[in-house]
């Protein structure tokens, strides 16, 4: 059945071994789990745990038997997951691991802040991650196979997911007023910055710029096959580099005054879009 935990620590008999709490129906929990070892939370129908990260342990979120995924996982947490490591707050490398059959939620009224680890849903399911502040994913891998990536970093915050790091999906959408920077294996991207800073991204291989906004700071993409803008608008310069395709340009807008528009493709040709052809800015670079 339902298994519920209430509010308050839980604290493994063997600081250095083995938690498994396990249900084949909900598993919930509201507490802080303790210890130095591995903590895994096991579930044929959904995990939902509010509290915070162990510090020192492998977290592992899956299905009842090893190797299966759970259904449903959201973890939530009043403040940041973290774990203090001088005056920053992070998880350590490989320390969270969240695999589910469906979507994966993550939120903090603070930052989120990961060194690494991953999470893994399957086909057609979605990722969200909402901070309020940054959310710092290190070279932390986000698996959603034909999926959809959410990414809110609100309050000045940022999101940057290391160039170790890949996010792979149909699609993400980041949302910040700090800097974006994502490394990524998507057909699109949305991107958002409300404040002063840049977007970048490297993308593995083909993808468009559906709508890329950077009105206080310049965007850069590189992706490895042909590269696609768009809707591209920035207050300062706009970079663009396909590795081994082309480079599509759609409607791009920069700094009539001082925004620079340069594109370039390797071994590739450097072509107008069928329609939404128009650029904007003092120069363009090709």
């Amino acid at each position: 059945g339902t298994l519920n935990l209430p509010s308050g620590p839980v604290q493994p008999v063997f600081e250095t071994g083995l938690l498994i709490l396990s249900s084949g129906e909900a598993l919930t929990l509201d507490a802080d789990l303790n210890g130095v070892g591995e903590t895994q939370l096991r579930s044929d129908v959904s995990v939902d745990y509010t509290g915070t990260i162990p510090v020192a342990q492998k977290f592992l979120i899956g299905g009842l038997v090893v190797g299966e995924t759970t259904p449903r996982a959201t973890i939530r947490s009043s403040g940041a997951f973290s774990y203090a490591v001088s005056v920053n707050t992070r998880i350590d490398a490989e320390r969270l691991i969240v695999e589910a059959g469906e979507d994966i939620a993550i939120s903090s009224d603070a930052a989120i802040m990961f060194v690494g680890g991953s999470l893994t849903t399957q086909t057609g399911r979605a990722i969200s991650i909402l901070a309020g502040g940054s959310i710092e994913l290190g070279s932390m891998t986000l698996t959603a196979p034909g999926g959809a990536v959410t990414l809110t970093a609100q309050n000045s915050g940022r999101i940057v997911l290391g160039y170790t790091g890949l996010l792979t999906a149909d699609s993400v959408t980041a949302t910040a007023s700090g800097r974006i920077q994502l490394s990524t294996n998507v057909n699109t991207i949305q991107a958002q910055l409300t404040g002063a800073g840049d977007v970048v991204v490297q993308e593995t291989d083909t993808v468009d710029l559906m709508g890329v906004n950077a009105a206080n700071g310049t965007v850069a993409a590189t992706a490895g096959g042909t590269l696609t803008v768009t809707n591209v608008v920035a207050g300062g310069n706009v970079i663009l580099t396909s590795l081994t395709g082309d480079v599509v340009l759609g409607s791009i807008q920069t700094n009539m005054t001082t925004g620079v528009i340069h594109a370039g493709a390797s071994s590739g040709a450097i072509r107008a879009a069928a329609s939404n052809f128009q650029l904007s800015g003092a120069s363009a670079n090709f």
